[in-house]
């Protein structure tokens, strides 16, 4: 046969059956090496390809060694170093920078989660900020399937810390939440480990207390602008196809305390704890108006509506503030603006001033108010009060050594025309007495001759004693306008009233009639009465 003419390198020749053709798919190199350009097809299991004599491993792969080698059987897992596998994988180098691994994009597209074709999770793309920053290291959206609305539950993220870790460094832990429709609360909780958690990743002075943990924000073009914007939002609610539902007990919110370790303690445990609100250092142009530590709104649903109770079991007493604003101690249902029931009110102070009790008149528009308050005192001072009002208008409360008050009986006041009556209810004179007077006695020791500026006391009737002759009274201490005196001389000498001495003080002498002076003998009375325009006593009579 003859052979044809070649017309590229290492082309071979093929018996076609009846000459010998040129073949451009299967070529051979200067080494010996054959290169087929065609496909491998094994319709049967009597004859298995062989590579190098060998069938190969159940699972394993053919690979390519590189130009001029020859292939072999290979174990696809050791083909590809930068999967993610179902298995898991083995020695990463987690981290966002040059050759390190992470689940994500490379471009600024989300990353979607989902389950039957529907959207529950979506990672933006928006980068995360600083470790001061609420966005933290999660950045999540919640989505409505459809585009519907509803009740949605987001993602709840929980961060827990080994047993033997001691201030583990996070900078913000936790999560926080977006909402992107109007009007919508959005919920962060921030550092849910029980640590010291420190912004700078060091022991340093800018420390976040772990338990600080909630970051609320609202959507809307200026921020949070809602009237009452909520940082916690606690809520029970029933479907509308579960009917018949019995709630017992349920908290919206619920604070627990409780210590099942050995030698344990909770120093400053706080149900509720609010802080001072806090405006950031260099904030400008910023305030905060109406600061409610606590703000309950008006409750009108309910058989019994209480803003706040405590409800005083084993033997403690209950407080409550009902939905009237009405605040009952030791009750817990009160029917006043303030009940205490089986207790006292107590006005103390540590700065050496009485409190008082004050009574504001009544008017809207006043300012001015009636007050009790205590006087410094040795000893308790009860008064009980009487037990019914007074017989006839104008009585005058009496009180006993016990404290005990009542009407008088037998006094009575007259306001409108300043009178006071004894023995009657309408007094006819500044002083009204229906039945007799009496004037006690006290006693006065003269000497003979003069007695000057003698000092009688709160006294009228005067019983004068001692002299063993004649004796003088130059004057008398203590005159006030319009009171009276009787001078009794119970003594066997003569006792002269002296006119306008020069021995007494001024203000102390006596006038007597015609400017002359008066002798009054034994059993014998002088009956004085002092006038302050002349600034003395006035002789009225004499036996």
């Amino acid at each position: 046969a003859v052979l044809p003419t070649g017309t590229s390198t290492d082309n071979t020749l093929r018996w076609s059956g009846t000459a010998w053709v040129e073949n451009a798919n299967i070529k051979s190199s200067a080494a010996g090496l054959l290169t087929t350009n065609a496909g491998i097809t094994i319709s049967n299991n009597t004859s298995p390809l062989k590579v190098r004599g060998s069938d190969g491993t159940t699972n394993y792969v053919l690979a390519s060694q590189g130009a001029g080698n020859t292939p072999q059987w290979t174990d696809p897992n050791t083909l590809v170093t930068n999967a993610w596998k179902l298995g898991g994988n083995s020695g990463t180098s987690p981290g966002m920078g040059a050759n390190q691994n992470y689940i994500g994009t490379s471009d600024a597209k989300d990353l979607y989660f989902g389950t039957n074709g529907l959207e529950h999770i979506r990672i933006s793309s928006t980068a995360a900020s600083t470790a001061t920053s609420p966005l933290g290291v999660i950045h999540t959206k919640s989505v409505l399937p459809g585009g519907g609305s509803g009740l949605i539950t987001g993602m709840t993220v929980e961060t827990l810390f080994p047993s033997t870790a001691t201030n583990p460094v996070v900078a913000v832990g936790g999560l926080f939440s977006y909402s992107t429709v109007n009007n919508s609360f959005a919920l962060g909780v921030f550092c849910a480990a029980n640590s010291t958690v420190y912004v700078t990743g060091t022991a340093s002075t800018s420390t976040v207390r772990a338990l600080d943990g909630i970051y609320i924000a609202q959507n809307s073009t200026n921020g949070i602008t809602h009237s009452s914007a909520i940082g916690a939002y606690g809520r029970i609610q029933t479907a509308s196809s579960s009917n018949n539902t019995t709630i017992t007990n349920g908290a919206a919110f619920r604070s627990d305390f409780q210590l099942y370790s050995s030698n344990s303690t909770i120093t400053n445990a706080h149900g509720l704890y609010v802080e001072n609100p806090l405006l950031g250092f260099g904030i400008q142009n910023s305030s905060i108006t109406n600061f409610n530590g606590v703000y309950i709104e008006n409750l009108t649903v309910g058989t019994t509506k209480r803003a706040f109770f405590y409800d005083g079991s084993s033997g403690n007493a209950p407080v409550a503030i009902t939905s009237l604003g009405q605040l009952g101690i030791g009750r817990s249902d009160p029917t006043q603006s303030l009940e205490i029931r089986n207790g006292n009110i107590l006005l103390s102070n540590n700065n050496n001033t009485a409190g008082e009790l004050r009574l504001a008149e009544p008017s809207s528009s006043g300012s001015y108010y009636s007050s009790f308050k205590s006087g410094a005192q040795t000893a308790n001072i009860n008064y009980t009060l009487p037990t019914a009002l007074p017989a006839a208008n104008n009585g005058l409360l009496i009180s006993s050594t016990a404290g005990v008050l009542n009407w008088g009986s037998n006094l009575a006041w007259d306001n409108t025309n300043a009178r006071l009556g004894a023995n009657t209810t309408s007094p006819n004179t500044t002083a009204d007495i229906n039945g007799d007077l009496a004037m006690r006695e006290n006693g006065f020791t003269a000497s003979n001759a003069n007695n000057n500026d003698i000092s009688i006391g709160n006294f009228s009737f005067v019983r004068m004693t001692g002299p063993n002759a004649a004796f003088t009274i130059t004057g008398i201490a203590g005159g006030n306008n319009g009171k009276m005196v009787i001078l009794y001389n119970s003594t066997n000498q003569n006792m002269t009233i002296s006119h306008n001495d020069n021995n007494s003080v001024a203000s102390n002498r006596i006038y007597c009639k015609g400017g002359a002076n008066v002798t009054v003998g034994q059993y014998g009375v002088a009956t004085l009465i002092y006038n302050s325009s002349d600034s003395r006593w006035i002789v009225v009579s004499t036996n």
